[in-house]
């Protein structure tokens, strides 16, 4: 059998490896390591493959190309008994009609992404005078409901007296009203109104009302260096 077909999160402009965190069975024809190909505006940092569905009267629904031809369930009962699939039950339209279905993930992490790299602990950003530092630092952001957002942030010095971390760290209420201004990486603000995309842990996006700045820093709960270059200036 071959792998579900790549599912695309929306028009094809940006590919990312996709790397499961189970062992995927070979009965199942799947790979562990997927391209997913995104608009360029996607930021997650998991992603699931839907594999099956069941409905509120027990009715399953296998997303495998043998089951469905064999019109049976088999290969995705079985996944579903050998590996921890992510469960998330919903309300949806089907033939106008309001049914709740499970659908089950394979889960994913996405690869090279800033959550997996480990944080700078050996250096630290100094006020050195012949010294330059390259800085990329993470936030993290939780919205509750297993929604979570990452925002990574460069910044350089240049020698003598230069800003150290805590100055960035400092302003980050002035950083999140300038990507709200800006309407850039998904922070957006219309009549007054702000939202702030947030991801689950099968990589799907929700637009996530923010009364104010302020209760956006109460959502930090993580702010970490993950890279660090120094380069000696010379005199």
């Amino acid at each position: 059998m071959k792998k579900i077909k790549n599912q695309s999160i929306k028009t094809i402009k940006e590919e990312l490896v996709a790397i499961a965190v189970v062992v995927i069975p070979d009965y199942t024809g799947l790979e562990n390591e997927v391209v997913i190909n995104t608009d360029g505006n996607w930021n997650g940092d998991r992603w699931g493959q839907c594999v099956g569905r069941t409905m509120k009267d027990g009715t399953v629904k296998s997303s495998f190309k043998i089951d469905i031809e064999n019109e049976n369930n088999e290969i995705f009962e079985k996944l579903r008994s050998d590996v921890n699939l992510i469960e998330k039950t919903r309300s949806i339209i089907i033939n106008s009609n309001l049914e709740i279905v499970t659908d089950y993930f394979i889960p994913f992490k996405i690869k090279n992404h800033s959550s997996a790299i480990p944080t700078v602990n050996s250096v630290y950003v100094d006020r050195c005078s012949n010294v330059k530092y390259d800085v990329t630092y993470e936030i993290m952001l939780v919205a509750g409901e297993d929604f979570t957002r990452y925002l990574t942030f460069n910044y350089k010095t240049e020698g003598s007296y230069s800003s150290v971390f805590f100055d960035q760290v400092e302003n980050l209420e002035i950083t999140f009203e300038e990507l709200f201004d800006k309407g850039e990486r998904d922070f957006k603000e219309k009549d007054g109104d702000k939202t702030v995309a947030f991801y689950d842990n099968v990589g799907e996006k929700l637009d996530i009302d923010i009364s104010s700045v302020s209760e956006l820093l109460n959502m930090v709960t993580s702010i970490r260096v993950i890279k660090l270059d120094t380069e000696i200036i010379d005199k």
